[in-house]
């Protein structure tokens, strides 16, 4: 979802939430995933390199002071019976540590965490 601050694309549903509501936080996970996604945009040829560049520093600045260490010993025991990865659990145990909704399409965080996880709907 901080992609879609950053770069140009097809984010209507993501803008409108970030209008409504731009308190956004993140695991500082966060920044490995933003990078992996934009080195995915380049090679694919749908993001130039410039835009990239441009991209990052702006969203390292948008999350500045909202980036946050996430406890690890949460994750293990909530990954034993869901199919969700570490990397995502990682933003449940957030949201669950904010009493925040978490909004994402990651279809496995929203059928595991009905009660936490939200989808970004247009």
């Amino acid at each position: 979802m901080i992609l879609c601050w950053t770069v140009p694309g097809p984010w209507t549903a993501a803008e409108k939430l970030g209008a409504w509501d731009s308190d956004w936080h993140a695991p500082l996970l966060w920044r490995s995933e933003f990078c992996n996604a934009l080195i995915g945009y380049i090679r694919r040829g749908a993001l130039p390199a410039r835009s990239a560049d441009a991209a990052w520093p702006a969203a390292r600045s948008r999350m500045a002071r909202h980036e946050h260490l996430v406890n690890g010993d949460r994750v293990l025991p909530l990954a034993r019976d869901r199919r969700c990865t570490a990397y995502d659990l990682k933003f449940v145990v957030l949201a669950e540590a904010l009493n925040a909704p978490l909004v994402t399409n990651d279809r496995e965080v929203l059928r595991a965490f009905p009660h936490r996880a939200r989808p970004l709907s247009a």
